[in-house]
Formats: C-alpha cells, structure tokens, sequence
C-alpha cells in the first residue's frame, strides 16, 4: 500500500508565493525591470520545486517493511525494527520509532493524506510495536 505526503499549510504558502511571482514577473515583463522579472521567476522555480516534492515523498507498506521516500532519498524498515507509533506534536503526523542497530533508536515523521488507513496498516503489519496515539 502506498500513502503519499498531504498537502499542509507550506503547500498553500507555496501557492501563494506563485501567486506573487506570476504577479512580479509579469508586471516586471511590462514594466521592463529585470529585477522584478528575476524575483518572480525565483519565485515561480522555488514554488515549482516545491510542488515537486510533495508528489515524490510517500510510504510504502508491504509485508516486509515499511519504505519511505522523500524525493531521491529512500528508507527501508523491516518490521519487526518497529518499537513504537505515536502522534507527532500537535499536528496529524505520526512519529514511527525504530531500532536500526542493537539499543540505538532513530525515527520517522509521516504525513499521509489517509491517516487513518495508514494507522490501521501499521496495525496490522507492526502488531509488537506500542501504539500511543
């Protein structure tokens, strides 16, 4: 199964500076300034770029492991390196808890549009890990 990213306030932030920039770069374009016509295209890339992003991160679960994917870089969890699933801050974020080396713990934030889906496959393929949500 794979969940990818929500779309959270940076996204809307990021639709606002496109906004801005095409604004900027075509009143630049008429006005002939230079500086206005490079702001706005920055803006437009950098919104561009963003957008880009949050297509290609996701999370991928199977039988074997949990797969994370933010752009081009790429995390392999197996399960049963899964100790804990928790929420992370305020927000709808969950925080996976793994082992990765013998009493060495790290972890990964997930944001996925189907939360509660993505809740209920970490159930079932993770049953050892301690779920406080």
């Amino acid at each position: 199964m794979r969940f990818h990213a929500k779309s959270g306030l940076p996204t809307w932030i990021i639709c606002v500076y496109v906004c801005i920039g095409l604004c900027v770069l075509i009143l630049g374009i008429r006005s002939s300034s230079v500086l206005n016509a490079s702001l706005g295209s920055f803006l437009v890339l950098i919104a561009l770029f963003h957008v880009l992003i949050q297509l290609f991160i996701y999370w991928q679960l199977d039988t074997v492991s949990l797969r994370q994917r933010k752009f081009w870089k790429k995390k392999e969890i197996s399960w049963p390196d899964v100790n804990s699933v928790s929420r992370f801050g305020t927000t709808d974020s969950v925080q996976i808890m793994y082992r990765h080396q013998a009493e060495d713990y790290s972890f990964i934030v997930a944001s996925p549009k189907e939360n509660s889906k993505f809740l209920a496959a970490l159930r079932l393929f993770a049953p050892q890990a301690h779920f406080d949500l």
